[in-house]
């Protein structure tokens, strides 16, 4: 497929739900392969695994596997550069810390607070992100380089939205708290 064309459907699959998206499809010199560039307002102030995680709820696996196979995918905010989203913390940045991380956690009441906030039926008020666990750790006082210490944890463990903090995450973060 070329890449006009690949543009053309990258657009196409994701545009009823990532409104304004705008993709470029071109060979990096700097990686010397197709480079996907995808810039959105959505991306403002989200992780690196966040993004991905959302373009590929909107990318079928098949498509991705036939098309996309070792392409680059650099996914900004407006105006963002390239090398400040490379510099951007992972998950993996966090994995020498995730038990001071998980500990905070658990002695701020965090999960119990998230719970409280989501309610019984918590799947009807999650969207594919953060927003109430970033709105929940910034009440508890948490910095905002804490909170995207706190999601990359999340997201070290499987996690990428508030539902998924309790469903993926919740446990196997409780069990790295050890005794004092």
């Amino acid at each position: 497929m070329s890449h006009s064309a690949l543009r053309e459907k990258l657009l196409e699959l994701l545009s009823p739900e990532l409104t304004g998206i705008q993709v470029e499809v071109r060979h990096s010199d700097r990686w010397d392969r197709t480079c996907l560039t995808f810039r959105w307002e959505g991306f403002t102030d989200t992780l690196p695994e966040e993004r991905f995680r959302h373009l590929l709820l909107h990318i079928p696996p098949d498509f991705r596997e036939e098309h996309l196979q070792g392409a680059v995918w650099l996914e900004l905010a407006p105006a963002e550069t390239v090398e400040t989203y490379l510099a951007l913390p992972r998950s993996e940045d966090v994995a020498d810390r995730q038990q001071t991380i998980a500990r905070r956690l658990i002695r701020s009441g965090f999960f119990e607070a998230l719970e409280e906030r989501l309610g019984p039926l918590p799947v009807e008020l999650c969207m594919a992100n953060f927003a109430v666990t970033r709105e929940l750790l910034r009440e508890q006082g948490y910095s905002k380089q804490q909170c995207d210490e706190a999601c990359l944890l999340f997201i070290l463990h499987r996690a990428y939205s508030d539902c998924d903090v309790l469903v993926e995450a919740k446990r196997s973060i409780l069990a790295l708290e050890k005794p004092s």
